[in-house]
């Protein structure tokens, strides 16, 4: 004869079902998924604010690398000086002399405004 091969009593065993969520569950979820979404604007902006700041400061990098290149490059640039300016009267001319090396940068014609400082 055949054993009786049933269980005396139900077991538990554990297996993927579908759940449906209660009304608390969907609040719960909904309130969560309301933050997140509020959070990620959030970090959203505070990413664009930061990507502003560094483009900016990157643009002005930009501009001071190629500024100092062209002075290495070129190996001068022009500066606002205090010059020597030699006047010489009887010719009607005015020399302007570089400080730094003594050349002469320009001659040019004496204004009236020349002659009324030293009343001539």
């Amino acid at each position: 004869m055949a054993k009786n091969t049933q269980p005396k009593e139900d077991i538990l065993i554990t297996k993927i079902a579908k759940h449906t969520y209660t009304t608390d569950e969907l609040n719960t979820l909904q309130k969560a998924l309301a933050l997140a979404v509020q959070d990620l604007r959030h970090k959203e902006e505070d990413k664009k604010a930061i990507m502003s700041e560094l483009t900016s400061d990157i643009n002005k990098l930009h501009a001071e690398t190629g500024s100092l290149s062209d002075r290495i490059n070129s190996g001068y640039e022009y500066r606002s000086m205090k010059c020597i300016v030699r006047f010489d009267f009887p010719s009607g001319t005015k020399d302007i002399i570089h400080p730094e090396t003594g050349e002469i940068i320009s001659t040019e014609k004496i204004t009236d405004e020349d002659r009324q400082q030293y009343l001539i």
